[in-house]
């Protein structure tokens, strides 16, 4: 599988969860939320490496001269510089949403159904 289509068929994968949770159906335990939160944590936890190997992957090329830019006026060098301000900015952030899924992770899982 190659990168373009590993990351289509993660995107894929969170539509699908978003489709078969709607309107919470697709949940019958609260363990389910649980399950799913933790599915997703894995995701974010995941997430920095990926990015920074696009970023080092990105500045190695243009470091060679092997990036262009499709608008003319444009310098190629300057629109990596853009893209790894912004990939490095997503790498903060994916991590903070790991976290903040680490600690809904720590309420979930304690959570049970109510037996009457």
């Amino acid at each position: 599988m190659t990168p373009t289509e590993a990351a289509d068929a993660a995107a894929e994968a969170i539509r699908s969860l978003n489709h078969s949770t709607m309107r919470g159906a697709g949940y019958v335990y609260p363990s389910d939320v649980d399950a799913v939160v933790a599915c997703l944590e894995a995701l974010t936890q995941r997430l920095p490496q990926a990015l920074l190997q696009a970023e080092e992957w990105i500045n190695a090329r243009a470091e060679e001269g092997k990036v262009g830019d499709d608008r003319a006026d444009v310098d190629p060098v300057a629109t990596v510089e853009t893209a790894s301000v912004y990939l490095t900015a997503a790498r903060v952030e994916a991590g903070r949403l790991a976290q903040s899924l680490t600690r809904a992770r720590n309420a979930t899982a304690h959570l049970t159904g109510i037996v009457r």
